[in-house]
């Protein structure tokens, strides 16, 4: 078998073993598989010794035509199905919903080159307020004593994304308790 067919199945078999784990989005999966082959010596991707040479890559097998061979290895994946990117964008949303608001998932999705359809969008949106809601009550569990606690739970949703209307509405009704005199 030729190095850049083994290369190939290689690629194929790391892919499949990583997509058996968890679903990914191409843009994430086409990065790991090249941090992958970056760090992988010579003799793995078939460059041999050539007498009076350093080290020979064949065409086929040489750095600058990684990102071609994980682009075929990955267009083979999601042809027989196995790649997928709304399923991975809905795995990852179903991860993070418990814990994290829109702002934040979207922001997550961005960096694995990913993006939320309309209806995913919807569903989360609508939702809000009670996610914050239930974050807040496992992490809290009872209101605020005081205006200084309150910014510090309103701080802590915040930085899980979610919107400042959202952490608004939470609060909507809470007063702090009135000192007795």
């Amino acid at each position: 078998m030729p190095a850049a067919e083994r290369l190939a199945h290689s690629l194929r078999q790391r892919a499949l073993a990583s997509l058996s784990r968890r679903e990914y989005g191409r843009t994430e999966l086409s990065r790991k598989l090249l941090q992958w082959l970056r760090r992988q010596p010579p003799e793995v991707l078939g460059v041999t010794e050539a007498p009076g040479d350093e080290a020979a890559p064949s065409p086929a097998t040489s750095p600058a035509s990684f990102p071609a061979l994980v682009d075929s290895v990955l267009d083979g994946l999601a042809a027989s199905g196995w790649l997928d990117e709304a399923r991975a964008v809905e795995s990852r949303v179903r991860q993070r919903e418990g814990g994290r608001g829109l702002r934040r998932i979207e922001q997550e999705l961005q960096q694995l080159g990913q993006r939320l359809d309309a209806p995913l969008r919807d569903r989360l949106r609508d939702s809000e307020l009670a996610r914050a809601h239930a974050l807040w009550s496992r992490r809290y569990g009872q209101p605020p004593l005081d205006e200084r606690e309150r910014a510090r739970q309103s701080r802590f949703l915040l930085s899980r994304g979610f919107g400042m209307d959202t952490v608004r509405q939470l609060w909507a009704g809470w007063e702090p308790p009135q000192d007795e005199a």
